[in-house]
């Protein structure tokens, strides 16, 4: 059998490779889905109360926009950690930033004074749903943007699981702040930041096991 005729032969059956999404595609059909997952997150949760008086305030949608930055950037770092060779240090500088004035932007509408009483105080059920919820929206996001990273290459498994479930859960975190009527510092730290962190260090380890190609 010649060559020519092997090659057709094997290939024969084989589908064409649809190619990779460009960044912009990639992050259109992110925005697409964000906005599914938060439309129905909306539909199924309760609106807070006073929403309509805390979209006029300034530091409610700076912080929002915040989460919607850190969101995006994460999705950058994640596009391209998956593919070999992509550089990511700009975007990962941005998102380190942007998160920091994010955290400064929550500091600034204050600390009780006592932060152990405050901190029981969270612990309380009817106040401590959000961050559940924050891990439950942002692993299904996760769970979606593994599955097209199975497809590509991606080389530092722990970084791509990273961003990759950080982008998800400030998603969870951008739908908090139109649930949530809470706005304490000592709440925000807890019940929205720090499990929007934790899922992205949980992304980390799992990325090593099912990212592996």
């Amino acid at each position: 059998m010649k060559t020519t005729e092997m090659i057709d032969e094997l290939a024969g059956e084989l589908t064409p490779d649809k190619g990779l999404d460009s960044l912009s595609r990639f992050l259109l059909k992110c925005v697409l889905a964000c906005m599914l997952i938060l439309g129905l997150s909306l539909f199924i949760l309760p609106i807070r109360d006073n929403l309509e008086v805390k979209l006029s305030e300034a530091r409610f949608a700076f912080e929002s926009l915040l989460w919607v930055v850190i969101a995006f950037l994460s999705g950058i770092v994640a596009y391209k950690s998956s593919i070999p060779g992509m550089p990511v240090k700009v975007p990962v500088t941005a998102a380190k930033i942007v998160f920091s004035v994010l955290l400064l932007v929550i500091l600034s509408g204050g600390l009780e004074v006592s932060l152990w009483a405050d901190f029981q105080k969270e612990m309380d059920m009817s106040r401590s749903w959000c961050g559940p919820i924050i891990l439950i929206i942002g692993t299904l996001g996760t769970v979606g943007l593994f599955q097209w990273a199975k497809k590509l290459a991606p080389t530092n498994y722990n970084r791509t699981g990273f961003w990759m479930a950080t982008s998800a859960s400030c998603l969870g975190s951008v739908a908090m702040q139109f649930v949530c009527a809470h706005d304490t510092a000592t709440h925000l730290y807890l019940l929205h930041v720090l499990p929007t962190l934790l899922l992205g260090i949980i992304g980390s380890l799992a990325a090593n096991k099912l990212l592996r190609w």
